[in-house]
């Protein structure tokens, strides 16, 4: 349960490897830091907190490698729910949101806010027209008064979130927001595992703030928003939306699909049953001394996690 070793394959078939082994150390982010920063590991396959990486950008001992991802954050509404299948409400959370702020808050400037209904990082699929309603604390408040006109009691969402970083703070500045329009969520934050039940397994929540992988293909849309998709945990049905991502699987010609995942888009942006957040970036951070990593130098040769071309030697530049 400390460490897992593997040993180099002398028969690989393409270049490399160049290592006679690597060691997986098992360690928690700040922990794994540590080992890296004393010396006692070479790379980390664990992002660091993101307060942590200004320091380590001017840090000599390290390079920090970021570059874009596929992940984004969202808010998920429980449409089962009667409140939230009131496009009003969803649109007010939606008006409610200062993205920017978001993103330099919760994740200290690294990524970019989210405005779309799918990641830019797919570029030829993603339709940069059909987009979350505008920031708008005035439309927010008189929106959410419409909503929960005549209804007695108080209104307190529950709002639910992993407890782990960054999703943590995502979830606190998201809370702030809200309370902002006259909406006062009652934040419940849970480890992972907990999470995954209530909101996969149970759909124990009004509110919900997930992210993960969109790509590399739009396909993820029917996984995320179909009416049986794996991971659509909202309850969201729109037999006009599975019409579409159906037709984006079953095309081949690209200018096809790309035409039924921006309609499907569109239709996502008419119906809103998330809030789109913040697009994410891959971060990582490695011993300067090491080379030939698939998210540095071995990028567009080997796949994500093959260290087969891996080097230990003189850093980038010369030098130490």
């Amino acid at each position: 349960g400390r460490s897992l070793t593997l040993e180099a394959n002398p028969d690989f078939f393409k270049p490399g490897p160049y290592l006679d082994r690597v060691v997986y150390r098992f360690a928690d982010s700040d922990r794994a830091l540590d080992l890296l920063l004393s010396g006692k590991a070479d790379y980390m396959v664990i992002r660091p907190s993101l307060g942590r990486l200004p320091a380590l950008a001017v840090d000599p001992r390290v390079r920090v490698l970021t570059s874009p991802a596929d992940s984004r954050y969202y808010l998920a509404f429980n449409l089962r729910r009667p409140l939230f299948r009131d496009r009003r409400l969803r649109e007010a959370i939606n008006r409610a949101l200062d993205r920017p702020a978001l993103l330099e808050r919760a994740l200290h400037g690294y990524g970019a806010p989210g405005y779309g209904f799918y990641t830019p990082a797919v570029a030829w699929a993603y339709n940069a027209k059909a987009l979350a309603p505008a920031f708008d604390p005035g439309g927010a408040r008189k929106l959410v008064a419409a909503a929960l006109e005549g209804r007695a009691g108080a209104f307190e969402p529950v709002l639910l979130s992993a407890g782990i970083v960054p999703y943590g703070d995502m979830a606190r500045e998201v809370a702030r927001q809200l309370r902002a329009v006259g909406i006062t969520v009652r934040l419940e934050l849970e480890p992972p595992d907990r999470w995954f039940e209530r909101a996969v397994e149970r759909h124990d929540f009004d509110i919900a703030l997930l992210g993960g992988s969109q790509g590399p293909d739009p396909e993820s849309l029917n996984l995320r928003f179909g009416s049986r998709g794996l991971s659509q945990i909202m309850g969201y049905e729109s037999a006009e939306l599975d019409a579409a991502v159906s037709e984006g699987s079953r095309v081949v010609d690209p200018s096809l699909r790309a035409r039924a995942y921006f309609r499907a888009q569109e239709i996502l942006a008419r119906d809103l049953p998330i809030a789109p957040l913040a697009e994410s970036i891959r971060v990582v951070v490695c011993r300067r001394e090491v080379t030939g990593l698939p998210q540095a130098e071995g990028r567009g040769l080997v796949p994500s996690h093959d260290y087969s071309l891996v080097r230990l030697g003189p850093p980038p530049g010369g030098g130490r």
